[in-house]
């Protein structure tokens, strides 16, 4: 996923005014993924799973106990 993003990114990049800025577009890029997904997408995954299952917990009701 990540060779497709950088290749379509510098596809965009590198036609434009910005063509002389592409190593520091690419770079910027490392460094936002880098801070941004530490664990890669397998983190992220799993951060959103966890995400959901606090969400689904919350939004259940609390079964009442049977007397």
């Amino acid at each position: 996923l990540g060779v497709v993003g950088v290749n379509y990114l510098k596809t965009l990049v590198t036609t434009g005014f910005l063509a002389p800025y592409w190593l520091f577009v690419l770079g910027g890029l490392f460094i936002a993924v880098t801070l941004a997904l530490p664990k890669g997408l397998m983190g992220l995954g799993l951060a959103i799973r966890s995400l959901i299952d606090r969400y689904r917990s919350r939004a259940a009701p609390i079964p009442e106990a049977a007397e």
